[in-house]
């Protein structure tokens, strides 16, 4: 009882001292203040937080600032991780799969036994985290262009509106850049489906590799394409366009098959909403395209 009671006093760094005692004592007094956060833990299907609850109810023991879950196709952390001195890397594994790697950001080097009550409380981590992961990848599928794995139409609009209100608010430069491909249509026809989706996995590799990794890329579908410049101004955004442009050109299918690109680019005003900008953005491309196409138009 008396470990007990010096288990659950704190520090004036809030941190909860533990006993020194062996792991299968810190098990079985540690035990009981599972509950907590299990019940917190599965309260939501978010992978940021799951990972948010977690790092407060295990802060209450461990010298925790923040963490990060790396997967094989996506990283997630915490808001304070950015904070932390030290790391502490771990796996999270549930049975023998592998899940991610977890990052741990403290404010101090962790001891044996800190790493000990850790790991009984990332035990308890997996089956939240698992579930959520699950359910990020539907999400991601069902805004995921299923062809060329960019975002696709619905993802667009979930993000641009919600970005430009961000941007006005802060008066933050942002830019959008809609493309089309020119001939596309008589491409296909000519050389078949087949090669014509060639030609869009090409295109959309073009444009991944061409902006900024804050940067995120739309098709709409057939041969409309978007990206969100965020933070961006003008004359960044006529840089990647031009970039894009260049390496669509040197590009041999798209070459072979005659394609090109026609390019719109549009910078965020003060007096413009989400509405406003798109239209200003498509207007360029117009333009673009009636100058005799594989060109670029600003606005």
């Amino acid at each position: 009882m008396d470990n007990l009671n010096h288990f659950n006093t704190r520090d004036s760094n809030n941190v909860m001292h533990l006993p020194n005692s062996s792991v299968a004592v810190v098990r079985d007094e540690f035990e009981p203040n599972f509950n907590h956060l299990v019940e917190r833990l599965h309260t939501s299907l978010k992978v940021t937080d799951i990972l948010q609850m977690y790092t407060e109810e295990a802060a209450k023991y461990v010298d925790l600032t923040g963490m990060r879950l790396q997967t094989e196709s996506d990283c997630f952390e915490t808001r304070e991780f950015s904070k932390g001195v030290f790391n502490h890397i771990s796996e999270l594994m549930l049975f023998d799969k592998r899940l991610g790697i977890l990052n741990y950001a403290c404010s101090s080097e962790l001891d044996i036994e800190t790493v000990n009550v850790l790991s009984l409380l990332q035990a308890k981590l997996a089956y939240p985290i698992r579930n959520a992961l699950a359910v990020a990848d539907l999400q991601k599928q069902a805004l995921n262009d299923s062809l060329t794995g960019l975002g696709n139409r619905g993802f667009f609009e979930e993000k641009f509106s919600s970005s430009v209100e961000r941007a006005l608010a802060n008066q933050e430069n942002y830019t959008l850049v809609l493309l089309d491909l020119d001939n596309f249509k008589q491409a296909n026809d000519t050389w078949g489906h087949a090669e014509g989706d060639k030609v869009l996995i090409e295109f959309a590799r073009i444009l991944e590799n061409s902006v900024r990794k804050t940067d995120l890329v739309f098709r709409f579908g057939g041969d409309e394409f978007a990206i969100i410049l965020d933070g961006a101004n003008q004359s960044v955004a006529t840089r990647i366009s031009r970039l894009i442009k260049a390496e669509a050109g040197l590009s041999s299918i798209m070459t072979k098959m005659g394609v090109s690109t026609s390019i719109g680019v549009c910078q965020l005003k003060a007096e413009m909403d989400h509405k406003a900008l798109f239209s200003q953005a498509d207007k360029a491309l117009y333009q673009a395209k009636n100058a005799g196409r594989n060109c670029l138009r600003t606005a």
